[in-house]
């Protein structure tokens, strides 16, 4: 409210001195607003740096005791363990099994596993679905039975299953060339079968035997 000197000032005098008033007080409304807090933010979580000293340490001596890095060895640095693992691929070229005598009857409720002889499946309401082995697994061609017999016989059963398999792709390589009139890949691995079958045909197989005297896999079934 104006006071009564204000009634003696000029008109110009008078509104000019009620906008600084004015000013004055807005300028003291704004003091007293205090700014609005912005929520705490929560730190980023901590990345932690791994220091070169904290890297765990790489192992420098060979897995010798691996099964993988044996085998592998077996595979790739002996002539008998090239042979295994040929014969590993196609050994059903060679090799009968498992046999009937092996498979045994399976008991009640269980139906033959189509592609698997010797593996059944239960049909019965408690057992449903269950799968019973019934092969013969001290026969079973695996790394550990393969590789216990001497080089010797690895050779003759992979020279057979090879002559089997080049009869069996020869049929089918003809049968492309009549029909479709190109021998397509049947011929490429025709020529691959029977390169393999030379590279077999000139191994050692005393040499070879000797070389991988060291392997055993009798604990990896």
């Amino acid at each position: 409210m104006s006071s009564d000197s204000d009634d003696d000032l000029p008109i110009s005098e008078l509104i000019k001195k009620r906008k600084l008033a004015a000013a004055a007080q807005s300028d003291s409304k704004a003091k007293e607003i205090k700014p609005e807090r912005k929520a705490k933010q929560e730190p980023p979580p901590e990345t932690k740096i791994v220091k070169k000293n904290d890297e765990p340490t790489k192992r420098t001596s060979k897995p010798s005791s691996s099964y993988r890095y044996r085998s592998s060895v077996f595979y790739e640095d002996t002539e008998k363990g090239y042979m295994v693992q040929s014969l590993l691929v196609r050994w059903w070229y060679a090799i009968n099994w498992p046999t009937e005598e092996d498979i045994g009857v399976p008991p009640p409720g269980y139906e033959s596993l189509d592609g698997f002889k010797g593996v059944f499946v239960s049909t019965r309401t408690d057992s449903l679905g269950e799968i019973l082995d019934l092969r013969n697994k001290e026969t079973c061609p695996n790394l550990h039975n393969l590789s216990s017999y001497h080089a010797s016989k690895v050779k003759e059963l992979l020279i057979i299953a090879l002559e089997k398999q080049i009869e069996i792709v020869n049929k089918l390589n003809d049968e492309d060339s009549k029909t479709c009139g190109d021998v397509g890949r049947a011929s490429v691995l025709l020529t691959d079968l029977k390169s393999e079958l030379k590279k077999v045909i000139k191994i050692d197989a005393k040499n070879a035997e000797a070389e991988a005297k060291d392997f055993n896999f009798k604990n990896y079934i």
